[in-house]
Formats: structure tokens, sequence, C-alpha cells
């Protein structure tokens, strides 16, 4: 369902992968919601689910990721229920809309999940809850047979009250089990979801402490202009500092969401290790206490005609943490001098990747730049791209910022990205992380 965690090299970085899945194909060119400025992300994150508010019969707090996807739920969002006898996945309307989502607990046996997909207006929400609250009351029902004995889908709740709930309980061979709150909140629909992959079942105080937390949260999300929820301060402070549509000019062309393009920000807390730009190995440098993204332009496949802005940054405990961290980078990226196949072909694929000690420096720091070319041929002249894009990493007290800028060009042909804006842009944002101060959390 939260899609959008990225890999760096060319090949991949203009790849979504969602939960694991990579896409395959670009999105459908329709226009999608404009995102929130970084005052309206930090409203509704405050309102979402926060690790302190899991109680221990849903596992307890553990490691947050939060944020939102444009369009919701990315290329593969999570259904309400698929039985297993139906192809077709339950899901609301999500054209137009934002889908903002906080996880607890995602590697562990126990995760809580919500979603708040926001629509453009309350009459939007109130038409796709009425069209989808008919659907989990016809198709969210099965019973098991055979090699599905023991599965049951179940639903139930007070459709008036504009609350429904939906229940899986996996049985012997499948061992897991997940209930699901889902309703109606202003110009909103939320849902809440626990999974416990221990028990085929879930118990009835588990049930009754997501009904519980699902009525706390979907209250504070309808009401979310008026701030109620407490958030790590390192979050408010990335949402604040990381790259938003505002910050970039004409000379750096992104798409636009007219265009179709998809937009997102993404936290983890503690941090994720990020993927290696080079050999696509895990572990490239430690995650730090918080790891966070930033991206628009895209349109979730692998071109990018119109140009995508990505932004990646990563905390430490101190400095002496992010030295740690950036040594490894500077050690590992000269490995990134690679090539493979014969670029400007027509008909095969190639790519070159160049990586370099940048020019750019921060508080005495040099960083590092990644340059990649790729041009993909075809037989088919309507299927020939060429792709670049320019990555610049660099370090300013505890903090190492990523920022990579990418665009595609039909056909086989050269062309280059102005570099001086984009490194003008990681200076500004790296300094704009590391100067903000928030003064609540």
């Amino acid at each position: 369902m939260y899609s959008l965690a990225r890999v760096v090299s060319l090949a991949s970085a203009l790849a979504l992968v969602v939960s694991g899945s990579s896409i395959a194909a670009q999105a459908a060119p329709y226009p999608q919601a404009e995102p929130p400025t970084p005052a309206e992300l930090t409203l509704a994150t405050r309102a979402m689910l926060q690790p302190g508010m899991v109680p221990a019969v849903l596992g307890g707090p553990g490691a947050q990721q939060i944020g939102y996807y444009i369009p919701t739920g990315g290329q593969d969002p999570y259904p309400v229920c698929q039985p297993p006898k139906d192809d077709k996945a339950v899901l609301p309307d999500l054209e137009m809309t934002i889908g903002y989502f906080s996880a607890n607990g995602q590697d562990t046996d126990q995760s809580v999940n919500q979603q708040a997909i926001v629509y453009p207006s309350i009459d939007g929400a109130q038409a796709s809850w009425a069209m989808l609250a008919e659907e989990i009351q016809e198709q969210c029902s099965f019973t098991g047979k055979g090699k599905n004995s023991g599965v049951a889908i179940t639903n139930g709740g007070d459709p008036g009250a504009n609350v429904l709930w939906t229940a899986y309980r996996g049985g012997p061979r499948n061992g897991w089990s997940e209930y699901t709150v889902i309703g109606l909140a202003g110009d909103a629909i939320v849902s809440l979801r626990f999974t416990d992959y221990e028990r085929e079942a879930t118990t009835s105080n588990q049930r009754a402490a997501v009904d519980a937390l699902w009525a706390q949260l979907s209250g504070r999300f309808a009401d979310r202009t008026t701030p109620t929820g407490v958030q790590s301060t390192t979050l408010s402070i990335a949402e604040a500092a990381m790259v938003n549509p505002a910050d970039v000019s004409s000379d750096i062309p992104t798409g636009t969401p007219e265009q179709g393009s998809w937009a997102s920000f993404t936290a983890s807390l503690p941090g994720t290790a990020p993927i290696d730009p080079c050999e696509a190995s895990l572990n490239f440098f430690p995650g730090g206490n918080g790891s966070f993204s930033s991206s628009f332009g895209d349109d979730g496949g692998p071109i990018s005609e119109n140009g995508l802005i990505y932004q990646r940054a990563f905390t430490y405990n101190d400095a002496a943490a992010a030295d740690a961290a950036w040594d490894r980078i500077s050690k590992q990226l000269p490995s990134c001098n690679q090539r493979s196949g014969r670029l400007f072909d027509k008909t095969t694929s190639a790519s070159r990747q160049v990586a370099r000690q940048s020019a750019v420096t921060v508080d005495g720091t040099a960083g590092w730049f990644i340059r990649e070319i790729r041009t993909d041929g075809s037989d088919d002249k309507d299927f020939r791209f060429t792709t670049r894009s320019y990555q610049l990493l660099l370090k300013s007290g505890n903090v190492i910022s990523w920022l990579t800028y990418a665009r595609s060009e039909d056909g086989i042909r050269q062309f280059f990205i102005d570099e001086q804006p984009i490194n003008e842009l990681a200076v500004q944002l790296i300094n704009r992380f590391t100067d903000t101060v928030v003064t609540t959390s």
C-alpha cells in the first residue's frame, strides 16, 4: 500500500517500488491532486496515529512510517478487502485524492496502520463513502472451503453512523488475521487496520482497542486544522525543510499535477538505510535516527518526460555519527564509475554512471555527485528514450541530504541537465534543514 520507496541508480531511481513490487508501465496521464504545503502536511500528520497511542494489546509503540502519497496508495493501494474468490478489490474512489498514512510496528508480529484519504471537498468524500459502504456490505464476505478452509471475511457496523468494519481470519493454513475500521471523517475517509501475524483470528480485546482508537483518530483528523496531536520534533523539522514545489524554479523543469505527476513525503523513525546507488545493494550507509524523502514530478513509471525531483535526508544523534556515515559514502561512491552496453544504440539499452567529489561544499565538507545517462533502444521507434540524472550528496552537522533530478526525452538523443540550479537548491535545502527550529513538537 505504501509505495514510492526509491532506489537511486537511474535504472531504478525512476522505477518506483511498491512494497517490493516494481512498476513496469507508466501511469495514465490524468491530473492529480496538488501536494499539500509544508504547513498542511504537518497539520495532517500531527492528527495521524503516533507510536505512543498504540496500546499493548495492539503491539505497543514501534517504529513509525508516516507521510502521504499522490495518488493515494501509489501503484498498489491496499484494499479494504479482497475475497479469494474475487479478483476485484474493494477500494474507495481515489481520483484527485491525497493519501496520508501512518504505520506502527511494520517489522513486528503486530502492526497498526492508519490511512486518511482526503477528497477535494466534503461532498466528494460523502459520495465516495456512500459507494464504498455499499461495496463493503455486499462484497466483504467470504467463507472458505477446500484449500481456503478456515478463511473467513466478515463485515459489520452501523452504516447510519458512517462507520463499518471488516475482519479477515486466516485459518490454520494462513495463520494471520486482520481487523479494519473505516468511516467518514469530514473531507476524508479514515481507516485503521490492525494485523496480527501470530493469530489466525483477532481477539475481542484487540477489536475493541481498534474501535476506540479509530474513533479518536477519525475525530482528530476531521478537525486537523485545530492541532491536538504531538509528533516527533525531527519529523516536524523535516516537513518544514524538505523540498516542496515552491522551491523549484523554472530552471529545473518538473512535472505538474495537471500533467498527472505524482508526489510524496515519507518519514521513517528510526531511519532506514538507503540502497547503494551503484550496486543496488542494501545498507549503503546507516539510516540514522530518522530518514525522510520528498518527491514530485514523476508519473509512476520508468520514464520521466516532464522531470522529477527527489530529496532524501538522514539525521543522526550527533555530528560524529553523521561523519561516520559520510566516511562510508566517500569510500563507496568511487565504485559508481561504471558502464554497460553501447550508448545511443537505437535498438539496445546502455548506461554510463560517473561519481566524483563535488566542488560544492557545505561547512567545509565537499559533496559527492553522481551523473548517469541511459539510452533505451527498441525495434519500435516509438519506444526509444534517453534519460539523464544528476545526484548531489551533501553533509552538514548531523544531517546528510541527497538530492536527485532526472528527466527523459523521446528518442535516442543527446541532451544535458543544467546542474548549477540543482547545486544551488541542494545547498539551500540542507541549510534549511539544519537551520529550521520548530516551537512545538
